[in-house]
């Protein structure tokens, strides 16, 4: 009884923890302690519609055959029947969640959280540039690029390919491949290390489907 006591209280101290709500620190010596506050995390919360999702390719899932009900209170075999391999592969390669990849590891994350950076200061100037691949085997999504300029510096200075540079001025400028063109498999070595240094997820090594799963 004690162990579903603690994860009762544990729970609210939960759901007020990211709600922003004032709880009161257990603490056996003072039943009236003050509540103490806690900033909310931030989060990034979109309004999406389906011109977001227009440069994805939409694969449906695979059906699965179901045995009918006529036939299942007959015999014991299983209802759902299973997929091939083939079709499994097809539904490894399927993207199962929506958002950003990165976004347990972005910094910019970290650190909004770490000085209470007020985000709605520059939210009016966000622009959509939507994703990119013209990297080989690297998905490039600009609305997520803070211009710290890593990627460029690690490609040239520590790769040695020179392929990304910056282009535009201000809330316009863009981290782009050989000015906006696509770069040539033989150009681009595919070491991913521009995908490593950036530090918010604007640029993600892509898994490439080679029929493995």
């Amino acid at each position: 009884m004690s162990a579903i006591g603690e994860g009762r209280r544990a729970a609210e101290v939960i759901d007020k923890y990211l709600v922003g709500a004032a709880f009161c620190r257990p603490n056996s010596g003072r039943q009236n302690a003050a509540p103490t506050e806690l900033p909310r995390p931030y989060l990034v919360t979109t309004n999406p519609t389906a011109d977001d999702y227009a440069d994805y390719n939409k694969k449906p899932r695979v059906k699965l055959k179901h045995l009918p009900p006529e036939k299942r209170k007959t015999n014991f075999k299983e209802v759902t029947a299973r997929i091939t391999e083939t079709q499994a592969k097809k539904e490894a390669m399927r993207c199962l969640e929506c958002g950003c990849a990165d976004f347990h590891e972005c910094k910019l994350i970290k650190y909004t959280h770490q000085y209470n950076v007020n985000g709605d200061k520059y939210k009016n100037t966000i622009t959509k540039a939507g994703a990119d691949e013209k990297i080989p085997n690297i998905t490039q999504t600009p609305d997520k690029c803070i211009l710290c300029g890593l990627c460029v510096r690690i490609c040239d200075e520590v790769v040695g390919a020179g392929i990304l540079g910056m282009e535009g001025r201000g809330f316009d400028t863009t981290v782009t491949a050989r000015f906006g063109h696509n770069c040539p498999p033989e150009i681009c070595i595919d070491c991913g290390k521009c995908a490593e240094a950036c530090p918010t997820g604007a640029l993600i090594k892509r898994e490439v489907n080679n029929g493995n799963l």
